[in-house]
């Protein structure tokens, strides 16, 4: 192959509009292993034919050009489409001026037949990418790494411009398909009815009932001495011990309570009564998570996390139902990176062991639950880092390449363990009455769609986990995403 400094370009050949998708993700793959992509912009979004661009690319720019083949490039009378087959007849001169015969690379995106190929690259070696877009792009990755096609020489703005572009292009792909956006909150489909009102029988300041409230094993709040709670008199009682003796001194209903405060002797306002309810909500849900074996860590904000220890789901991934209706499977914890071992310096051990959790968050306004995934990070495989600098700097380090699919398909497993099969959460706060949530997050029908990575749209499980891993994979080449797997400890932060 004759050397050429000006030539550091992939170009993509491809039918536009129609495999303006497929060029947008190609192109960003590209541009975050490293190379860099001939993008057009107004190319991928379906503009004019701006051939002079075209053709300057491909005669001075181009190292490879490949040429993405599916039904959408042929016209109606199954022939390569104007605009393409200019762009392969050009390709094909100039791979004879190279002396490339692996400047074509043709990559077939559908089930098109290989004899309606033209002929200028029916004898060349296929990448077949019809059935598993990330598999086809592993295979072209090797191709340009075995014909030494050079990376950007260095780590600073040029490539995250090209990546930023191609995403910028892929957040204006706007498609006329309806679109369903999951949220990351589960509706409050009840409360319980009544609110009760205690007040001790001894005289105790307003501080001792706080630390009452605080020791009860059931949801309760502490307003100016008085003890509130959604459980009834014996129960309450039982629960603070014979040593504490209550007295009930009010019942409220719970939607008045919310709408107008309390406005008898104790003067709860309405912007208090929701702060007391929201309490009330959170008590029951950490409850409800101790009581099904998640683990508590408390995050640098005080606010508790609660994670999946090992053995407590038998193959250690959640079930889910997706809004297409397709079963799904995700894992909740796994290991992340190497290490020298301390005790052998030529044996290499895990880095990280990563345990998937959860907070919760009352929007008691909106009568919502936001749930926040939280991923909790061991360096033993048994306790969490309870240093929270270095704990927050090893999680972004395993989560780094986790984004927006990922995490709405924890929070949907996560909701589906909860409820275990049935049609609702239950967060128990009496023996007779509980807090009903839905067992999906919420989720918005929108008229329009933003073309996204199909990646995973038509695989199983396992092959969608292959896909993830070609994903990281490249994603780490981006300096704005790499996590290093280093060598001996972290420094203390």
């Amino acid at each position: 192959m004759a050397a050429n400094t000006t030539r550091n370009q992939i170009f993509i050949s491809h039918a536009t509009p129609g495999d303006n998708e497929y060029a947008v993700w190609l192109s960003s793959r590209l541009s975050l292993a490293g190379y860099a992509v001939w993008c057009d912009q107004e190319k991928l979004l379906g503009g004019e034919d701006f051939w002079k661009d075209i053709e300057r690319a491909i005669r001075n720019k181009a190292l490879k050009v490949i040429t993405v083949i599916s039904e959408r490039a042929l016209d109606d009378k199954q022939e390569l489409t104007d605009g393409m087959a200019k762009e392969i007849a050009l390709s094909t001169i100039v791979k004879k001026e190279l002396d490339d015969e692996e400047f074509i690379i043709p990559i077939r995106l559908d089930k098109t037949s290989y004899s309606k190929f033209p002929v200028d690259i029916i004898r060349l070696n296929t990448i077949d990418s019809s059935e598993n877009w990330a598999a086809a792009l592993e295979k072209l990755l090797k191709v340009l790494e075995r014909d030494a096609v050079p990376k950007l020489d260095s780590e600073h703005s040029s490539g995250l411009k090209d990546w930023r572009k191609v995403h910028q292009n892929l957040g204006r792909s706007i498609g006329t398909e309806e679109e369903t956006l999951v949220t990351n909150r589960l509706k409050i489909l009840q409360l319980p009815t009544k609110i009760y009102l205690y007040k001790s029988k001894l005289k105790l300041s307003q501080s001792e009932v706080r630390v009452l409230a605080s020791d009860c094993p059931l949801p309760c709040f502490e307003h100016q001495g008085l003890l509130g709670s959604f459980a009834q008199y014996e129960e309450v009682q039982a629960a603070v011990t014979e040593k504490r003796p209550l007295k009930c001194v009010e019942v409220v209903d719970t939607t008045n309570f919310l709408t107008d405060g309390y406005s008898m002797i104790y003067q709860i306002r309405k912007y208090d009564a929701h702060r007391k309810i929201s309490s009330l909500v959170r008590q029951a849900w950490d409850a409800q998570m101790a009581s099904v074996g998640l683990n508590q860590y408390a995050m640098a904000n005080g606010i508790n996390a609660w994670w999946f220890p090992e053995g407590l789901i038998s193959d250690g991934k959640l079930e889910f139902t997706d809004f297409n209706g397709k079963s799904r499977k995700r894992k909740v914890h796994g290991v992340k990176g190497s290490r020298r071992d301390p005790s052998d310096p030529e044996k290499k051990i895990t880095r990280f062991y990563w345990y998937l959790g959860f907070s919760a968050k009352p929007l008691i306004g909106s009568n919502e639950l936001a749930l926040m995934p939280r991923v909790i990070v061991s360096e033993d495989n048994k306790e969490p880092i309870q240093n929270k600098k270095r704990h927050n700097a090893a999680r972004k380090r395993v989560v780094a390449t986790w984004f927006n699919d990922k995490w709405r398909c924890l929070i949907m497993g996560y909701c589906s363990w909860l409820a275990k099969g049935g049609e609702f959460i239950e967060l128990s706060v009496s023996n007779d009455s509980a807090i009903i949530l839905s067992n999906t997050p919420s989720a918005l029908t929108l008229s329009v769609s933003i073309f996204a990575d199909p990646v995973t749209h038509s695989l199983d499980d396992s092959a969608a986990e292959e896909d993830e891993r070609f994903e990281t994979a490249d994603k780490l080449d981006d300096p704005a995403l790499r996590m290093n797997d280093f060598d001996g400890e972290d420094e203390d932060a």
